[in-house]
């Protein structure tokens, strides 16, 4: 007799999900949106709680606080007033939005404006502090680099000397133990330049409405954000995460049943009138119908609201890939929270001696531990970092979900019905893996 063959037949189900993964994965706009996103957090998390730990080290050592203005905190009696706030703005914009949107354009390259230019003076901060010492090491392999650069620093007032190198930490630090309250040169030159960069973005953002200055001034405004609200505990997050979520599919899944239509996509999705055009119907004709000026406004297009992450599928021409920016600012709260709770588990040890007489650690210096000679902090079971790490990957399987639930339905999905569960199960997990989800449960800033 002939052996009996078993054919192996796969389940309709596991076609299906594989098709889904298959889609997503080609798609380098879903890509696209995940990396963006997941930096963007990761970004706006690391600098508020950096700072905070930053503060706080100055008062435990006596030191004069910074003058930066304190995060706004949100408590738990709060909670409840943030999805009130967002169900009238969506109704207004969904109702009003033609009779206001001139208003809330101005808000918004306001708020795109301050955004820009603060993440640009982080950047540019951060490349006056590495770029000296850079230089200063490749001087036995670039002999001349660093006389043009002394000569091209010292002409735009960057630093004061070039080698050896004041970076605009150490100025700010001899202007500190000398007494001045100015800001030193370079700060003020750094802030000119990043108010001229941000200026130049929203022009060119007026004039050719181009998807990657839009979602830059996006992801900017979601960096100042998470810098400017701060939630103390993982209890209060837990809170805000229940009523956002609740807020999100409300508005996804059940607003047609009251207003006959999606209000979060239908809102999502408007334009702003170009305030050029707008500007051009009050001009002579005699202005407006010269060729170049005539040229120049039919360029013109309307502007696309910057509230959304927006990346033209690669397998669709004609559609694009969408994700809000509360989708990034919300569990971005939670992932500030878990760094912060990482740094409270570090513990101080021994300082340098320059740091008790006032100089600024570097961050290298602050989480060096024991090494070279017990400066800075040491941390107890682990990298301080681990419950922020937990928390994007828990982001970044909750938005694989999210893009997997729109192909596999072909229908707007709440994203933080999956982002909520997914960031705050991988954080939990960890706590409770670590024997520390009791005290996580508890703590508060």
């Amino acid at each position: 007799r002939a052996p009996h063959v078993y054919a192996f037949r796969p389940s309709p189900h596991l076609a299906m999900a594989d098709s889904v993964w298959r889609e997503l994965l080609s798609d380098r706009a879903n890509v696209t949106i995940i990396v963006m996103a997941t930096f963007t957090m990761f970004v706006g998390a690391t600098l508020g709680a950096e700072r905070e730990r930053r503060r706080q080290l100055d008062s435990s050592m006596g030191r004069q606080v910074s003058s930066e203005a304190e995060p706004i905190t949100v408590q738990a009696r709060q909670v409840v007033a943030f999805p009130l706030i967002g169900c009238v703005v969506l109704v207004a914009l969904f109702k009003w939005f033609d009779n206001i949107q001139y208003v809330v354009l101005a808000s918004v390259m306001t708020t795109s404006f301050f955004a820009t230019s603060f993440v640009l003076l982080r950047f540019f901060h951060a490349l006056a502090e590495w770029l000296p010492p850079t230089l200063v090491r490749a001087r036995r392999w670039l002999p001349g680099c660093p006389a043009v650069l002394r000569s091209c620093c010292q002409g735009a007032m960057l630093f004061d000397d070039f080698p050896p190198a004041t970076t605009a930490t150490a100025t700010a630090a001899a202007d500190e133990a000398a007494g001045r309250a100015e800001p030193s040169q370079a700060s003020g030159s750094l802030c000119v330049l990043a108010g001229l960069a941000s200026t130049g973005l929203l022009v060119a953002w007026v004039a050719t409405n181009n998807y990657w200055i839009t979602n830059g001034m996006g992801l900017a405004m979601c960096v100042l954000l998470l810098n400017t609200l701060q939630v103390p505990s993982l209890r209060v997050v837990t809170l805000l995460f229940a009523a956002l979520l609740l807020f999100d599919v409300f508005w996804v899944f059940f607003s047609s049943a009251f207003f006959e239509q999606n209000v979060m996509v239908a809102v999502a999705n408007k334009d702003f009138a170009n305030p050029v055009r707008a500007v051009a119907k009050h001009l002579p004709a005699a202005v407006t119908e010269r060729p170049a000026v005539a040229r120049f406004l039919q360029r013109l297009t309307s502007l696309t609201y910057p509230a959304k992450i927006l990346v033209p599928s690669s397998r669709f021409p004609g559609y694009s890939h969408m994700l809000g920016l509360g989708d990034i600012v919300v569990p971005g709260l939670l992932a500030s929270v878990s760094l912060r709770f990482g740094w409270a588990r570090v513990a101080p040890v021994a300082l340098p001696t320059n740091a008790r007489q006032g100089a600024p650690l570097s961050s290298r210096a602050r989480s060096a531990g024991a090494a070279g000679g017990g400066h800075g902090y040491k941390a107890h079971g682990g990298s301080p970092r681990l419950y922020l790490y937990a928390c994007l990957v828990g982001y970044v399987v909750g938005l694989c979900g999210a893009n997997a639930a729109v192909a596999l339905y072909d229908v707007a999905q709440p994203a933080l019905l999956y982002l909520c569960p997914s960031t705050l199960a991988c954080v939990a997990l960890l706590a409770w893996r670590r024997g520390e989800l009791g005290a996580f449960w508890r703590w508060d800033s």
